[in-house]
């Protein structure tokens, strides 16, 4: 593997971790970061090589994935952020990773809602009665940041898109 093949490899895996610690620390996905993914797409396609014909497939994926993701932010208030990230990230996993990039990251979102829950459980005080706990867990809003499981949907999908399968 050539060295600008490792380093088209790292960039998307690389601006997914930022984007997640990024969400985590501060419960934002910055629109320059997410613009900075989409703008590394093109320019990594460019530099691998990719076919005009899978280039147009990658980014019908990201603009469906764009299309519904503003759809969930509008009806039950899915972040803004959240669905930009998941558009970007569809874009590079393009169409042959697309399922499996949905299927990891609302995976990935599961575990970590039950450890977002398992949280506030923790904090909750410790004299309250057996469903006292239970009532007040479920009547608060948690916040989860959500660009942590898009981040692990996309590093465990990566493998199965045309990066890793024509560059390595």
């Amino acid at each position: 593997m050539t060295l600008t093949n490792s380093l088209v490899l790292a960039v998307f895996p690389i601006m997914l971790v930022a984007a997640g610690i990024g969400d985590f620390l501060t419960m934002r996905i910055p629109n320059w970061l997410t613009g900075t993914m989409i703008l590394a797409f093109f320019v990594m396609a460019l530099i691998a090589g990719m076919p005009w014909q899978i280039m147009l497939w990658h980014v019908l994926a990201g603009v469906l994935v764009l299309a519904v993701g503003m759809l969930l932010f509008f009806t039950i208030k899915f972040g803004g952020g959240d669905a930009k990230m998941l558009a970007a990230g569809a874009l590079w996993v393009g169409w042959q990773g697309l399922v499996p990039f949905i299927f990891y990251t609302a995976l990935s979102g599961g575990v970590l809602a039950i450890v977002a829950m398992i949280w506030v459980y923790l904090k909750l005080s410790h004299g309250e009665s057996e469903t006292g706990w239970v009532k007040k867990m479920f009547s608060r809003k948690i916040d989860v940041p959500y660009g942590l499981a898009i981040a692990g949907g996309g590093i465990l999908a990566f493998p199965q898109t045309w990066w890793l399968q024509s560059m390595v």
